[in-house]
């Protein structure tokens, strides 16, 4: 029995030893998840105007933008520019230079009329949306610089109707040259 008794002993003190002595494992962290970023399907700005045609008058220093199937036709010595429909039977927008000062008389047949300060390229003129029927969009815009290099008035006429967005788009693209 004695012999038993110190088998079992040392059975008991091996196995404590082993466990005792047994590499632990390290606890395991846990690590975050890492995902592959997705591209956005968020589309980037273009600018719509890129592939239009640019009309430039060199002389009284001036250039708009204009869709690629519209016409630019310039009239009376330079003084007079009228951008027309793709069938160039309806004049969308008028710019002339030299007309004599307006007293802003534009909008006649509306009482409803806004005013905006409008600057391009440090030259201040003035915006006039005139409003007939529709009230949230404007039938007729015009943009007036008076006194511009040496005198010269530059007036910008456009009939808004449905094409709004394509207008203001157009005018938008008006810089003066250096």
């Amino acid at each position: 029995m004695i012999l038993t008794v110190v088998v079992i002993g040392l059975v008991a003190v091996g196995a404590i030893a082993y466990f005792q002595l047994k590499p632990k494992p390290s606890p395991q962290t846990q690590l975050p998840e890492v995902t592959q970023p997705t591209t956005s399907s968020v589309p980037t700005p273009t600018d719509e105007t890129a592939n239009w045609k640019v009309f430039k008058n060199q002389f009284y220093k001036f250039e708009l933008r204009y869709p690629p199937n519209w016409f630019a036709d310039d009239k009376f010595d330079n003084t007079r520019l009228e951008i027309k429909d793709a069938l160039g039977l309806q004049r969308i927008l008028l710019i002339s230079i030299n007309e004599p000062k307006l007293g802003g008389d534009w909008c006649l047949g509306t009482s409803d009329i806004r005013k905006e300060s409008v600057t391009i390229n440090g030259i201040q003129g003035e915006s006039y949306y005139c409003y007939f029927e529709d009230k949230n969009t404007p039938e007729t815009i015009v943009m007036y610089f008076p006194d511009v290099r040496g005198g010269k008035t530059y007036y910008l006429e456009a009939d808004v109707k449905s094409e709004y967005k394509l207008i203001d788009n157009i005018l938008s693209t008006f810089r003066f040259l250096d």
